[in-house]
């Protein structure tokens, strides 16, 4: 994850990334949801004049079934690795 591009041709990486800017604090929590039924939940973070939030998901790839995001209205929306932009 923090290695020069050409250090990382052929390696997996250990951990991944994932962030979600909630501009208009939508969001009421997200997560990672593990494979084995446990969750990691997001950071979140404000900063000086922003709109709204950054939430910050830091995991192992391998472990991670789905991003998860509760919205405050009540919906659920899960999102597979696989589906989000890199």
């Amino acid at each position: 994850m923090l290695l020069d591009p050409d250090a990382m041709v052929g390696r997996r990486a250990g951990l991944v990334l994932w962030a979600v800017y909630d501009a208009d604090d939508s969001i009421d929590s997200a997560a990672t949801q593990h494979r084995d039924g446990s969750t990691r939940p997001a950071e979140m973070v404000r900063g000086p004049g922003w709109r709204g939030r950054l939430l910050l998901l830091l995991d192992e790839p391998d472990r991670v079934q789905s991003v998860t995001l509760h919205r405050r209205d009540g919906t659920v929306a899960d999102y597979r690795p696989e589906e989000i932009a890199n």
